[in-house]
């Protein structure tokens, strides 16, 4: 499951019995990629039959010493698993959720493998651990769980080779933790880092854009490219930057910017652009605030169709795609830009993000 959220193989699983046999750590240099995510992630022990006691032990003593770290270290959300295929809760996940609610922290329960889960089987199990979790209310230990979720990460495989069902349930707990991450800072950081649910992070690249658009507006004149006012490159080259970090986890992607450097990325992408505007290589400062919009649109709504199509080829064939879908959404969103004087930057900002956020 984790592997499929975040997109890399990060928990190795094994056949037939418990790889990870203590709370492993992974930070975000861990995480085999070319660039660090946000987040920190601690996989649990193997849960194996007649070791229930010692994996309660482990959980709790393991919750309680994050607890008493810093923020950073500390746990902001778990994802406990029971297979709905066992159509039971046993007293050690009971123990387990009394110790998740005694440190505060919010939880949602996932009931995995519910492809090989027949329907009674899971509905029982709701019932119970609904029934559970309402003692739990009643005794003022239970106010942090959320949810529950149904979830088939990686469906059996039947004898003819097919799946038995097509994956669900990713998604729906892709959105569920983004609504329990109440602080936006983890919220934010956890849509950075997962791959399921790509066009949940228009919202995020929206805000790096209307961030960068606030500071290009009311600067006089930005030459393109690499002579503009340090203030503007930065801003834009943050801007491009955090943008193609965002939706970076296609890996070809990323080894096609990656020779790219901040600075760079502000001539790669003026470059692109700079014949569209014929006769100058100046913009006005209304123009440095169009162009800071229409190129952050341009650019995340390029990443977001190549991450979802997941564009095989080589680096140069996709850096050349990247660019090429570049160019032809730029125009479109700088005619569409328009500086009205009787309206303010916050109003015009405001209704140009709504129409971006909500364009399939």
């Amino acid at each position: 499951m984790i592997n499929k959220i975040f997109g890399f193989d990060i928990a190795k699983a094994g056949a037939g019995r418990a790889v990870t046999t203590e709370y492993t750590k992974y930070s975000p240099h861990d995480y085999d990629r070319d660039i660090d995510l946000p987040i920190n992630l601690y996989d649990s022990p193997g849960y194996e039959a007649g070791k229930e006691e010692d994996f309660v032990k482990k959980t709790i003593d393991f919750l309680k010493d994050k607890s008493r770290q810093g923020e950073k270290e500390q746990v902001h959300l778990i994802w406990y698993l029971i297979s709905a295929s066992s159509a039971r809760l046993t007293q050690a996940d009971i123990d387990i959720i009394e110790a998740i609610n005694n440190n505060y922290i919010p939880a949602i329960i996932v009931l995995s493998k519910c492809d090989i889960a027949q329907p009674s089987q899971k509905e029982q199990l709701k019932k119970v651990i609904e029934e559970e979790l309402q003692k739990l209310i009643k005794e003022n230990l239970c106010k942090k769980i959320y949810k529950i979720a149904e979830v088939a990460a990686q469906p059996l495989i039947s004898p003819n080779g097919m799946q038995i069902c097509e994956p669900f349930g990713i998604k729906e707990l892709v959105n569920l933790t983004t609504e329990v991450l109440s602080n936006s800072e983890r919220s934010d950081a956890f849509i950075f880092a997962q791959v399921v649910d790509i066009e949940s992070k228009r919202e995020l690249a929206w805000k790096y854009i209307s961030e960068a658009s606030y500071t290009s507006f009311g600067v006089g004149a930005v030459p393109l490219p690499l002579t503009a006012p340090i203030g503007i490159i930065g801003a834009l080259s943050y801007m491009y930057s955090r943008i193609m970090l965002l939706y970076g986890q296609n890996s070809s992607i990323l080894r096609a910017i990656s020779e790219i450097t901040l600075g760079g990325m502000y001539s790669f992408l003026s470059d692109a652009v700079l014949d569209l505007i014929p006769g100058t290589s100046i913009l006005t400062g209304a123009s440095a605030f169009s162009f800071t919009l229409a190129s952050g649109m341009s650019l995340a709504k390029a990443c977001e169709e190549l991450a979802i199509e997941k564009l095989p080829g080589l680096e140069p064939e996709v850096k050349e795609e990247l660019k090429r879908r570049f160019r032809e959404k730029f125009w479109n969103y700088l005619k569409n830009v328009k500086i009205d004087p009787r309206k303010t930057i916050k109003i015009i900002i405001d209704e140009v993000g709504r129409d971006f956020l909500n364009k399939k």
